[in-house]
C-alpha cells in the first residue's frame, strides 16, 4: 500500500505514505497528541518570526523602544504590516497593547527623571 487508507474531509482519499500501521501521521490516532504539539510549535516558531521581521523592519532591537518616537515607528511599520496582510491581526493588535504600555513606563520614567531634577534644584537653593 503506497497511500494512506483513510478519507479526507472533502471526501477524496488520503495520499500522504503510510506508517506501518497503513495510515499516514494525520490520521493516525494514537498520535494525535504529537500533532496538536506540533502545530502548537509551529505557530510559536511563526510568531517568533514575524516579531524578528518586525523588528527588522523598523531597523531596532527591542531594548532600544526608549522615546515615544521609537514606539510610534513601531506602530507605523505594525500598522502597515497589518493592512498588507504580512502580518496578522492578532500579532498587530497584541504589538498595539504593549506599546501603549510601553508608552506609559516611558512617560513614568519621563516624569520621574524630572521630579528628581526639580528635587535636587531645590535642595540646591535651601542649602544655599
Amino acid at each position: 500500500m503506497d497511500t494512506c487508507q483513510e478519507i479526507q474531509a472533502d471526501g477524496t482519499p488520503c495520499k500522504m505514505r503510510p506508517q506501518l500501521n497503513g495510515v499516514c501521521f494525520n490520521h493516525d490516532p494514537a498520535r494525535a497528541t504529537e500533532r496538536t504539539l506540533s502545530r502548537q510549535r509551529g505557530g510559536l516558531l511563526r510568531s517568533r518570526q514575524t516579531a524578528l521581521l518586525l523588528l527588522e523592519d523598523v531597523g531596532m532591537s527591542p531594548a532600544e523602544f526608549k522615546s515615544p518616537a521609537d514606539v510610534c515607528k513601531l506602530l507605523s511599520n505594525t500598522i502597515k504590516n497589518v493592512q498588507t496582510g504580512r502580518l496578522d491581526r492578532r500579532i498587530g493588535s497584541a504589538v498595539g497593547m504593549l506599546a501603549g504600555v510601553l508608552l506609559r513606563a516611558i512617560e513614568i520614567s519621563t516624569l520621574d527623571d524630572r521630579l528628581g531634577a526639580i528635587e535636587r534644584e531645590l535642595s540646591k537653593q535651601k542649602g544655599a
